[in-house]
């Protein structure tokens, strides 16, 4: 086990009940710590919406954590701990180590007003650290993800054939996003506000969401539950903090210009000065009749990529199509883009990548909830590495983004169909 003075414990509940759930989840977490936890992560699938509501749940998880814990989380798609891979439950990281100082903040309203909710989130954490005696610093941020909103002529959809809808549909998404904080997440533009006001802060952040249908996503922030907010929680330690990314995705044949777009990034409504979907169809090599309900499972391993730099490619997974219109689950971060590709082989692969050259004390991951539907029951194999390099002390949360700012590296990107692993770790200490 790690060291007395650094203890990590990570708790789970699969119980049904929404307050049962939230005190086991505590409990596990909790019990194996010999003193109050800095800070407790919570995380949980959506099902505990229907079965007592997350006030419940968060109740139960009052009735057992001390008091004045900061609390931050939300709900994600599924996670992997030492004790599986799971679509269902509630699982929470518990962290105790004396030389950390912490801090929560919180955005409200951040679909319609992204500068804002940074702002307000930002300066809560920099004003509540300002004292720290330490250099160190790591924020883990959470944000409410999209949501697929149900607007007049369209209802709620997947697909939409008709190319006369698509500039009516864009024009909806974007009024639906501002006004009923229903559609696009907006997480790269907040990504980056958040950097430029805690420029110093080494970031590592994920999208809340449902079980993948985006109709409803919450986030966790000390003893309340919201629906549209970002969250964050700022620390400054003596340890230092380290992420590694992956994806195993490749491109493939040329790069190509997008022509326009709407919906800060959102929707692509044409490439080379073609339809964005025409075009789509002929880089893939697809007929038009793919275009059903099932185009997804097929999509997943062919997302397009933003180009930066001509050899950074930011993943951009493909949520809808639209009539001539590909709506992107995020924005754009280029208007140069590429096809991308990939296999469940190469999904399990990159974790190996990520893995390499990191200390094994503990790990802190996110992930795209796409990877999980991509591998389904081979999601175990990721288990079994990730247990085979941290033993007990880990925890994936699988999500429909990621964000990564690491600064003495210059990168700061939101990204899409990747792995990211953080730890934290001081060369004093033995582990054993």
């Amino acid at each position: 086990m790690l060291e007395s003075k650094f203890e990590i414990s990570v708790g789970m509940s699969r119980k049904w009940d929404a307050r049962k759930a939230g005190r086991e989840v505590a409990e596990n977490a909790i019990k194996n710590l010999t003193r109050p936890p800095n800070f407790f992560l919570l995380f949980s699938t959506i099902h505990y919406e229907k079965h007592g509501g997350f006030e419940e749940f968060l109740s139960g998880v009052w009735d057992v954590l001390p008091k004045g814990t900061p609390l931050v989380g939300g709900t994600v798609a599924g996670f992997i701990n030492s004790k599986g891979s799971f679509a269902r439950g509630a699982t929470s990281l518990a962290f105790s180590y004396p030389n950390m100082d912490i801090y929560c903040g919180i955005g409200r309203h951040v679909k319609r007003n992204p500068k804002s909710a940074a702002k307000s989130c930002a300066n809560m954490i920099r004003n509540g650290l300002k004292k720290s005696r330490f250099k160190n610093k790591l924020l883990f941020e959470m944000i409410s993800g999209p949501i697929f909103p149900s607007v007049p002529l369209f209802g709620e959809y997947r697909i939409i054939k008709d190319k006369k809808l698509s500039y009516v549909f864009a024009l909806l998404s974007q009024a639906s996003t501002s006004i009923l904080l229903k559609g696009a997440a907006r997480e790269s533009e907040t990504l980056n506000y958040l950097s430029e006001e805690l420029e110093d802060f080494t970031i590592l952040g994920g999208s809340s969401m449902d079980d993948c249908r985006y109709i409803s996503n919450y986030q966790f922030y000390n003893e309340k539950v919201y629906s549209d907010a970002l969250i964050g929680l700022g620390i400054q330690t003596d340890l230092k903090p380290t992420i590694k990314s992956a994806s195993g995705l490749i491109p493939i044949g040329d790069k190509f210009e997008i022509s326009k777009d709407m919906c800060w990034g959102h929707i692509i409504c044409s490439i080379d000065d073609k339809p964005a979907v025409e075009k789509y169809l002929d880089v893939t090599k697809w007929p038009k009749t793919i275009l059903d309900d099932r185009v997804y499972t097929k999509t997943i391993y062919y997302p397009l990529g933003s180009v930066i730099d001509n050899d950074t490619i930011i993943p951009n997974v493909i949520a809808l199509f639209v009539g001539d219109y590909i709506v992107l689950a995020h924005s754009l971060q280029s208007k140069k883009i590429c096809l991308l590709t990939t296999s469940g082989k190469r999904l399990t692969d990159a974790v190996d990548t990520a893995l390499q050259n990191i200390d094994n004390n503990f790990g802190f991951g996110v992930s795209c909830a796409i990877r999980m539907q991509t591998l389904g029951k081979n999601i175990n194999i990721i288990q079994k590495k990730l247990k085979e390099k941290f033993n007990e002390s880990f925890l994936v949360i699988y999500t429909p983004g990621e964000s990564v700012c690491i600064p003495d590296k210059n990168v700061c990107h939101h990204y899409q169909n990747t792995f990211n692993i953080c730890t934290l770790y001081n060369s004093d200490f033995n582990f054993s």
